[in-house]
């Protein structure tokens, strides 16, 4: 199988760096998630000051840890021969950090995408010919489903958000129970 997942929130557990890069309690930092996509602007924390130059800071993105239960599958679905293709809305400018950080914890994969454009995933997924999708963003969730199947990696509850068609699941194992179940992967 051909698969396509997202890198930001369901591999890098981004939360946990911007409570310590905003000295908070991790559960005290809320993230406008699903009205943006990495556009530098768009980013606010509790207090509403603009997280921008967070992301524009290569150690952000180096220091994120791997999320266990994606780090997991997406060495396990590699390691039975599918195509791992990490498509996400980094700059491309971050291609380079993503690549080492992805090498430096060891998640295997045979492409990385930087730069696409949120909503815009679709492109990709056609090029690649992907046969399903991880996100973890509602929105984009929606989008995708239209099209390939996908699942919506709901780790920040987001129940009130309409994701379409794309399958609710709280953790990457989930996703690898209903692949067994329906795909006989």
């Amino acid at each position: 199988m051909k698969i396509g997942i997202n890198l930001d929130s369901v591999l890098a557990n981004l939360e946990e760096e911007f409570a310590i890069r905003f000295n908070q309690a991790e559960s005290s930092v809320i993230v406008d998630r699903w009205d943006r996509s990495f556009i530098e602007d768009s980013m606010v924390d509790v207090d509403k000051r603009l997280v921008s130059s967070v992301l524009d800071d290569d150690l952000f993105w180096a220091n994120a840890i791997p999320n266990d239960d994606a780090w997991n599958m997406l060495n396990k679905w590699f390691m039975s021969t599918h195509d791992i293709f990490i498509i996400c809305t980094r700059s491309a400018r971050h291609f380079d950090i993503s690549e080492w950080w992805l090498g430096r914890w060891h998640l295997y994969y045979n492409n990385l995408i930087c730069g696409a454009i949120r909503g815009n995933k679709n492109t990709y997924i056609d090029m690649f010919n992907l046969d399903f999708f991880v996100e973890d963003d509602p929105v984009e969730a929606k989008q995708l489903s239209k099209s390939i199947p996908t699942f919506l990696l709901d780790r920040a509850g987001t129940d009130g958000y309409d994701c379409g068609s794309a399958v609710r699941v709280s953790n990457c194992y989930d996703i690898d129970k209903i692949l067994k179940e329906y795909f006989e992967v």
